[in-house]
């Protein structure tokens, strides 16, 4: 990320990176984009990953500030979106959807939380689920 940061033509912006390895989830982000791991089986259900992540300044600015994560994944959902989900829709409805929802329609469900009743998106959105596959 750090080099990405410097090498961008154009623009800023935020991200979130993982590697998938076995159980084991190692990544990075910066900016607004979040990664959660939702879990019917913990407590909370709800492991904030980029919890510590620095806002600003954005990925291109040439002054991000890669913040780095790891968790195992064990039985739960990875969730990645962009700040069109997290900035307008409520934590309790999205772990609902990601627990409740069969897993290929978890994306566009979620991307119903946020709706406008134009059919329009508020922002930009962006999602990425994953699990693993049951043995």
């Amino acid at each position: 990320m750090r080099r990405t940061d410097g090498e961008l033509p154009v623009g800023e912006t935020t991200a979130v990176v993982i590697r998938v390895d076995g159980d084991l989830l190692v990544g990075a982000s910066v900016g607004d984009s979040g990664a959660v791991l939702v879990d019917g089986e913990a407590e909370d259900g709800w492991v904030e990953l980029t919890a510590g992540q620095q806002r600003k300044p954005l990925l291109g600015s040439r002054g991000a500030s890669p913040v780095g994560f790891s968790s195992a994944l064990g039985g739960a959902t990875l969730l990645m979106a962009s700040d069109g989900l997290w900035k307008y829709a409520k934590r309790e409805a999205i772990a609902a959807v990601v627990r409740d929802v069969e897993f290929a329609a978890i994306p566009r469900r979620l991307l119903d939380l946020v709706r406008l009743r134009s059919g329009a998106l508020p922002d930009d959105a962006a999602i990425i689920v994953a699990r693993r596959a049951s043995s």
